[in-house]
Parts: C-alpha cells; structure tokens; sequence
C-alpha cells in the first residue's frame, strides 16, 4: 500500500511550522484532510453496509491510467500498475447524520440519562467493526454529532449538558472513530468543550467544525465557546478544519459563491496579506466536493440552461476539484465512490497525483484570490480608493443566494443592541469579522445614505422591520426605499461574493417579505447576475434527495427541482485568477473562466506576486491537467496567456522559475600555507 500522503509532506510542515500543538494539542491535520464523506449519496439514510461498501471502494486496486478495477495489484518490470484512492491519500471516510435511534433517549433526544449517544442498531448493528474494517484498509473513520435530524435543544442542565459532549467524546475513541464533525443545528456548539472532552480520551481525533461560517478563527468572544486567533504556526483553534460557506449543492453557481466566501481566511504573506487564518490544523473549506456531481455526468441532474447551453463533459467537476486544490481545502469527496465506473469517470481528475501535490504542501500560505476580471469586476478597489475615487452612490438590487443562508454569522440575534453606524470602533475599514462587516438596526434609507458615504462600504443587506423592499434595479437606477427599522449588514469588498441568501432548498426566492435584500453599488457588484430561470415542477418531500444525484445516489431520490426561482448566472469575459506559493518556490495558478463563452486572458508575470529573485531568468510553465510543459519558457517581463478556455473550464499550472546564466566563480586553488 503506497503512502498516504506526498513524501515530501512531512518534511515541509516540520521544518516551516515548528511545534506542532493545535487547539485540539494533538498534532491532527497538518494537511487538508482528504477522503469521503457519506452525506451527499446517502443523505438520511446511511447503513453500516453502505459505508462498508464505500471504503472497500476506496481501497480497491484500480489500473493507474485508468481507474478501472483490477482484481489483484499488479506490476510490470518493476513498475506498480495499480493504484487505490487510498494509496493516493483518500484516507478518510466520514459518517454524516441518520446513525441516531431518535427519540429514544431522555427528553425524547438520543442520548441516554447518562448522556451516551444512542446508535439505530437497526442500520448500525456494530459500529466497532465497521471501523476495525476501516483501519484493516488504511482508513481512518470519521463520526458525526450535534445532528440535524431530530436536533436536540431540549436541554437546560448544564451538568446534563456537560455529561451530554464528555459521554460522546469517550463514545468517538471507544467506537474507533478519529474524527468528529460537529454540526450547527442542536444545541451542543461550544467547540471548546468538545474540545477537552476529546483530549481526555487520549486518542488524536480531529474535529470538523460545520458552523457555516459563524465560528471561525478571529470571532474571539462574540461566539461562546471558542476564542482563537488562528494564525499561530499551528492553529490555536479547537477544531481542524472550518467551514466558511453554508451547505453547497452541485450546482456551478454554488460551487463558486461556496469557493469565494474563503477569500477573508486566505492570504500570502510573501504579496504582503496579513497572516492566512487557513493554515496547519485549521483549514478553512467550502463544504465537500461536488465532482461527480456536476455538469453533465448526472444527465436526470443537470438543471438546463434556459438558453440550452450545456458545459463540456467533466469541464465543471474538475473546476470544482482545482479550487479546492488552489485553496488548499480539504479533498472529501461526496459522490457514490461504490459506483466504479463513475470512478473511473472521474479518475483523471481525482487521480491527479500534480494536483494533490499541490493541495497538500505549505508554504506559509494555503493560496489566494488574485483578481476576479470582467466588465464589472474591480480588482483592486483599495488602490482606487488611495487615488481618492470613490465608488458611488448608485446600487444594484439583488435577491437571494450569493453565499452563506442563515447561519451563525448572519444570525441578527448576535448582534442586537447596536444603532446606526456611528461609533468608530465599529465604522467599515476595521477588519470584516466572519465576513460581516458591521451590523446595525436602522432604515433602508439610512443604511444607503451612510453606506455612499463610506468608500469601503462596498454594500449592504438586509431583513425584516416595515420597509418596503426595493423594486429591482439595475445600473444607474435607485431602488425605492421604505422608513421602517430593519436589520442591517454593511459590507465590504471581501463579502461580494458571500451576500445573504434564503433558507429555501437550493437557493430558491422566498415569497415576498420573507428572505434578505442586498444592495450593491452598481460599479462593485459581482459579475453573476440574477435572472428568471423557471425550475420543474413541484417540492421534493422532507428528508428527499434532489435529483441532481439521481444516477449516483443509492438513497430515495425526488424527481423534480423544486419550485420555480431564480438561477445564478455568471456572465460571459468573467474569470478569476487563483494562486499557491509551493514549497520548491514555485507558485501554482488557477484560471477559472465562469461565463460560457470560451475567454482568452493574459496577465504580466510581473504584476502576479510571483516573488521570484533576480536570479530567474523567466518561468516555466506546467500544465497540470494535461501533465505536460506547456510551450516554452516566458521571459522575465514577459506575460502568461490562458487561450481559449472554454466555458466553466479551468487551467492548473506552475510556474517555477528558470535561472539565468550567471558565471561561477573559477575554482581557484588555495593559497593557505600547509
């Protein structure tokens, strides 16, 4: 069985971190986690033989171009031709909710007197072995608590409490689990206490933190129950990993405002960004990936585009796979791994040994968002705003999803009791916190007048209290505002991309009153618009799968969309460009084209931040989706072109620089007296 992570991995984190204690103090994920999660092809309504299937899957040998099964391990002079996902570090598989014998415990909860959490032996009858199974594979296995289904918040007991979290740790290493995935819907969220609770077993377990970008590292005390930084050399924080976004779908438009709502945690000190909050043992990610998922490989999936435009075959799902890769968020897969030859679909994406690579180095920086480009994109408002221009006072309406739902971050309850925005420990240029800028209870009318005051007010949502909401508008129109008092967000440019959505499944419009309003200044707002996109039909019953993972899900699946909304749509010539420094000194870059027309971009190696010394004659490229050098090296001053990238497709390189010839020293004898 081959390693389960690059070779080079632990000598880079050793020799560029130093200590190795986290919040947890157990040394976990000092890499982004890679492996399966159990949620989107099983839902509520995972079984042990499922999961069992899933990690047999894992461990299959499969040909190593092709990913096609093999039968035994194979070589040829030598030469291995087999490879699993296991030995290319998919080495976790994690169980998400549906394991809970609901309403069988105290207070109709599923925990017992004692706080035990109570297992549906009916679709887990031995948990124990199926995570001895595991291990006998190379797997490490992964539980899941403060559930959704059946959520607890019952309880007022705070010894009760407190039994409820040490019960459920000590049950986590006593089943064999090495990993924890906390979720936000019941009451259990104080990750510090979990935190302890999992130290006194004595076994590492990791902990994913799924708050939806509520808590995260920097929130200090807003939040009970964790006060971190997250920018000590390891993260000092209680869990390993964070979301940063609300729950994806696969969908391209979720995929893109999941991936953009990690931009506030990235950052490459060497381009002069403050210290990255993603970092060793606290990685920031956008949810599970949905390779597998989307495009066209799910045809019953696909939700077509109003004017028929369909991607190439996989162009999305790999997309979706290098923005994780550039990010260095963790690589969970989601789809069906049982169904072989949709591995082997997919295996040149997953498989890309150049890509996981880069994924799993550090170099002091987890990546970042260089420029997002198009006609109403503006990428860099801070120098603009130095050159005293000011960004407007006209806005753009905009309804719905552009990032997070309701979760922690844009829960108003958090912050009630603030005023208008007058006191300047709270006025916009402070560093935004959990992407949200400044909260306040004041009029729509108040809430434009001051934000087109403020330069580094980019926008502004809002819910609730008697006003009106604004008709749409576009460019160069005012929406009609309303007296009323309402819950205000101010934002800054970092939250462009991370605007308040609904609680509706899959981004769909609340009915009138019921959901947030944005307001955009019309020159700042995102390239994806809003648009009517009539959905099919009906609304998928409780606790069903939608039917964009029909053809790859095992669990009930619903036949429609739901209710009919609106869609997100990116227009054409909108692009972004991502970056990676690696530890050789070479920088990975990531070209996204988000319209549907093919794009063709140049950029200037000298405005990318390569950092490379006045050694580097020029660059080299590499291709890492075709595995290949891609034409000749680039001349110092000289600039990178992205040709033709098709619509939703992507381009991975890196660029390593090329020395110049500089004369060595003559090897002169010496002249020291014997």
């Amino acid at each position: 069985m081959g390693p389960t992570t690059p070779p080079w991995a632990p000598l880079a984190v050793l020799l560029l971190l130093g200590a190795t204690a986290s919040g947890l103090d157990n040394g976990r994920a000092l890499t982004p986690v890679q492996g399966w999660t159990a949620w989107n092809s099983l839902v509520f309504h995972p079984t042990q033989p499922a999961v069992e299937a899933a990690m047999h899957a894992l461990a299959r040998p499969r040909d190593t171009e092709s990913g096609r099964v093999m039968r035994a391990p194979a070589q040829t002079a030598g030469v291995q031709e087999t490879t699993s996902l296991v030995d290319l570090g998919y080495v976790q598989v994690n169980l998400d909710d549906g394991w809970q014998d609901c309403g069988a415990g105290v207070n109709g909860s599923f925990h017992a007197a004692d706080g035990a959490p109570l297992i549906d032996l009916r679709v887990f009858p031995n948990m124990s072995a199926m995570t001895a199974l595991g291990r006998s594979l190379g797997i490490q296995s992964g539980w899941y608590m403060n559930n959704c289904n059946c959520a607890e918040n019952q309880f007022t007991d705070p010894a009760q409490i407190a039994a409820i979290v040490r019960r459920s740790a000590q049950a986590v290493a006593a089943l064999g689990f090495t990993s924890l995935k906390l979720d936000s819907c019941g009451q259990f969220n104080n990750l510090t206490l979990w935190a302890d609770a999992l130290n006194q077993t004595g076994v590492a377990i990791a902990v994913e933190n799924c708050h939806q970008g509520g808590m995260v590292p920097g929130v200090g005390r807003r939040v009970p129950g964790q006060n971190c930084l997250g920018t000590t050399a390891v993260s000092d924080c209680p869990y390993t990993s964070y979301r940063s976004s609300d729950d994806i779908n696969p969908t391209f438009g979720s995929v893109i405002n999941n991936v953009n709502s990690l931009v506030p945690y990235l950052g490459d000190p060497a381009n002069g960004d403050p210290p990255p909050r993603s970092r060793p043992g606290g990685w920031a990610y956008p949810d599970a990936l949905q390779t597998g998922m989307l495009g066209t490989l799910c045809p019953a999936g696909h939700t077509p585009d109003p004017d028929g435009w369909v991607p190439e075959p996989l162009v999305e799902d790999r997309l979706n796979f290098g923005l994780h890769v550039i990010t260095s968020s963790p690589l969970v897969l989601s789809f069906n791994v049982s169904n072989d030859a949709l591995v082997a679909a997919l295996w040149g994406i997953i498989a890309n040994t150049e890509a996981i690579q880069i994924n799993q180095q550090w170099a002091g920086s987890p990546g970042r968002l260089v420029a997002t480009l198009g006609p109403r994109a503006r990428v860099n408002a801070a120098a603009e705003t130095q050159r005293g221009e000011q960004w407007g006072g006209t806005y753009v309406a905009r309804q719905g999803q552009l990032g997070q739902v309701s979760g922690w971050g844009h829960n108003p309850h958090s912050a009630r009791g603030l005023t208008c925005p007058t006191d300047a420990a709270q006025r916009p240029g402070a560093p935004p916190t959990c992407n949200l800028l400044r909260v306040a209870t004041c009029t729509v009318a108040e809430a434009q007048a001051w934000c087109t005051a403020h330069p580094n007010c980019a926008a502004f949502s809002y819910r609730g209290g008697n006003s009106s909401a604004p008709g749409a508008s576009g460019a160069g129109t005012g929406p009609a505002v309303g007296s009323g008092s309402t819950v205000v967000y101010f934002k800054d440019a970092t939250s462009l991309f991370f605007m308040d959505s609904n609680s509706r499944a899959g981004g769909q419009v609340q009915p009138s009153g019921g959901g947030w309003l944005s307001q955009i200044k019309a020159e700042l707002a995102p390239p994806g618009f809003w648009r009517a996109a009539p959905c099919a039909g009906t609304t998928c019953p409780a606790n069903s799968r939608p039917c964009h993972t029909a053809c790859l899900s095992i669990a009930p699946c619903c036949s429609d969309h739901g209710p009919a909304g609106e869609a997100l749509d990116f227009g054409d010539g909108v692009a972004q460009l991502w970056s990676k420094r690696l530890v050789d000194g070479s920088v990975a870059l990531l070209f996204a084209n988000l319209g549907k027309a093919p794009v063709t971009h140049s950029f200037p190696l000298d405005g990318l931040g390569l950092g490379f010394n006045a050694t580097a004659s020029g660059v080299s490229v590499r291709d890492v989706w075709q595995h290949k050098s891609d034409g000749a090296p680039i001349a110092r001053g000289g600039s990178l072109t992205f040709a033709a990238v098709a619509g939703h497709d992507s381009r991975l390189v890196v660029l390593s620089p090329v020395r110049a010839n500089v004369p060595r020293p003559l090897n002169v004898p010496s002249m020291r007296t014997v």
